[in-house]
């Protein structure tokens, strides 16, 4: 939980939150500005709405990245409570988006 934490501040250090919402609105399609958003609404609590980005993403029709996205979503379904029903809604629409 601790390490998933210090990845996630890591990557976010010295993000300017404005910048980085701007380039995932600018840029839907790319993976890595929705992850960088994702990053930002988890430092600021708002873990339902990363999950829900991260997810939309993949239902939107990027298969092509599901790893990625993969990767990043089991890092925060560390961070809160094992039984944080949001992530118990989340891990189920990532396997059904997988599957």
């Amino acid at each position: 939980r601790e390490r998933a934490k210090a990845l996630l501040l890591a990557r976010s250090a010295t993000a300017d939150v404005r910048e980085v919402r701007k380039a995932a609105a600018d840029r839907p399609d790319d993976v890595e500005a929705q992850l960088a958003v994702a990053d930002v609404d988890m430092i600021g609590g708002q873990i339902e709405d990363a999950f829900s980005r991260l997810l939309d993403y993949l239902a939107d029709g990027h298969t092509d990245q599901v790893e990625p996205v993969r990767e990043r979503l089991l890092e925060y379904f560390m961070i809160p409570e094992a039984a944080d029903e949001r992530v118990k809604r989340a891990r189920r629409r990532l396997a059904t988006l997988m599957y």
